[in-house]
């Protein structure tokens, strides 16, 4: 029953971001994407993603969810986002802050879905910057994106 309603919930947040990237193909500089994680050391991981999609609008700036499936039972993770001045690499030297969003708990079979919304006023507008999502646990990266360039309006 547990794992029906986390299922669910992954569906729901899935279709919720298809209708947000339907409102969100305007803006011109950073289409919707959605970012495999690759599991750091030993942790374990059947799938996970972030969905990333910039809305650009009055009230919603961006909306980002993070999905787990198959990770640690019963876990929870802190989401952050690296963000460096070098969009290409995200080389070490032009690192700028971390910017922390969501938790993700993970239930018995290791799924977990949360999200985060970015007002206008949180983020940097017309801006180039290379950003890696981190999954911690107990302050150790579990899982981790490559880098991906953004482009702000």
């Amino acid at each position: 029953m547990l794992m029906k309603r986390m299922f669910l919930a992954a569906t729901l947040a899935l279709a919720i971001c298809g209708v947000l990237a339907q409102t969100a193909a305007a803006d011109s500089n950073f289409h919707t994407e959605r970012i495999p994680l690759t599991p750091v050391g030993s942790a374990g991981l059947r799938v996970g993603f972030v969905v990333d999609i910039h809305a650009n609008g009055p009230q919603v700036f961006a909306v980002e969810r993070y999905v787990l499936v198959g990770a640690s039972p019963h876990a929870t993770y802190q989401v952050r986002l690296q963000l460096f001045g070098d969009s290409a690499g995200c080389a070490a030297n032009t690192h700028i802050t971390t910017v922390p969003t969501a938790t993700v708990e993970t239930n018995v079979a290791g799924n977990g879905v949360a999200g985060f919304v970015f007002r206008p006023a949180d983020a940097p507008h017309n801006v180039k910057v290379g950003i890696v999502w981190e999954f911690t646990q107990n302050g150790n990266v579990a899982y981790t994106t490559a880098c991906i360039a953004v482009t702000t309006d």
